[in-house]
């Protein structure tokens, strides 16, 4: 079976499963318009903008829907294949809750199957994100910290003689075990080279755009696709 069903999404699941024929249509609806993106979270932040009284506990059922389609992403399953992993699953569980005898399946398996349709945004978000972090170590955040250094005379008596200036650079980022940091100390000279390559790799990446823009492609992951 390729889909688990982990204990501490079966409220989110039942939220789900619990929605009433207009609950559905309405969560349809939400997807309509928002644009995919290389991130989730981004995507749900949107819809959860739009979402109205209709669909209860709208966020578990938003974050259930996530996490759905970002198992049928990595599982690489079809639509129909899916929804049969996912009855599958939901019955196998043991939990009354989940029991999709309770529920008007069809209806579910329908609706489920427009929300993560191939083409649909929350799918191509999955891979759009699956893409853009399928790499060692992703960068998380950054921050320069600049301070100064004292040099004393041949003893500390003799007082500071002069100083010296060194920025440090703390990197966040995320590997497969977790966030992590590291520092690099940097001087004036190197402060500036750094400056030079991200502003390279800025121009680089607008060329780029333009050139896909005007071959009709969208390129995801650059500023343009993300303001």
């Amino acid at each position: 079976m390729a889909i688990q069903i982990p204990k501490e999404r079966y409220g989110q699941l039942r939220a789900l499963y619990s929605l009433e024929p207009e609950g559905w249509n309405a969560l349809i609806k939400v997807f309509d318009g928002i644009e995919p993106s290389t991130s989730l979270s981004k995507v749900l932040v949107e819809a959860g903008q739009k979402i109205g009284e209709d669909i209860p506990a709208s966020q578990d059922v938003l974050s259930i829907l996530a996490d759905l389609a970002q198992v049928k992403t990595v599982a690489n399953l079809d639509t129909d294949r899916f929804l049969d992993e996912l009855k599958a699953a939901s019955d196998s569980s043991g939990q009354p809750e989940l029991d999709t005898t309770r529920f008007d399946w069809d209806l579910i398996s329908r609706s489920i199957g427009r929300i993560l349709d191939d083409a649909s945004v929350l799918i191509q978000s999955s891979k759009l994100s699956g893409l853009q972090w399928d790499r060692p170590n992703a960068y998380q955040a950054a921050r320069v910290l600049t301070d100064l250094r004292p040099s004393f005379g041949a003893t500390p008596h003799e007082g500071v003689k002069q100083f010296v200036l060194i920025h440090t650079l703390r990197l966040h980022y995320r590997d497969l075990d977790g966030p992590r940091e590291f520092f690099v100390s940097l001087d004036g000279d190197d402060i500036r080279d750094l400056q030079r390559e991200v502003a390279r790799a800025i121009e680089k990446e607008d060329a780029l755009s333009e050139f896909l823009s005007t071959q009709g492609f969208v390129a995801f992951g650059g500023k343009t696709s993300e303001e």
